[in-house]
């Protein structure tokens, strides 16, 4: 845990550069000290067809999932971490939003297959 979801329009940043953002925002995540780098799970989404507010050509979203039990101040702590990551790769003119959900573990399954 976390997962981290990055859904975005397909020219929010330069493709070329995928990997090493998305292991920017897992460094980040583990510099938190919140989770431990192997479990942190970070996943794009390109989006095609969208709509947004006048001014704007872009957009990502990010969405971590975690476990219940972090503080507020933990999970501001790692939607800030998340968003100065990502910040750098980005294009003008382009929205960022994180969100932090916390995930029912009651219904959250899991298997690792081998």
């Amino acid at each position: 845990m976390p997962h981290v979801i990055i859904e975005h329009s397909i020219k929010a940043f330069d493709q070329s550069l995928n990997q090493r953002m998305l292991a920017s925002v897992a460094k980040a995540i583990e510099q938190t000290l919140l989770f431990n780098i192997d479990n942190i799970k970070v996943r794009l989404h390109p989006v095609s067809d969208y709509f947004l507010a006048k001014d704007l050509e872009q957009f990502i979203h990010i969405q971590c999932r975690i476990h219940i039990g972090r503080s507020e101040a933990q999970k501001t702590q790692l939607s800030q971490a998340v968003l100065d990551a990502i910040t750098g790769y980005t294009k003008l003119k382009t929205v960022i939003t994180v969100e932090v959900v916390d995930m029912d573990t009651s219904s959250y399954s899991k298997q690792v297959i081998s």
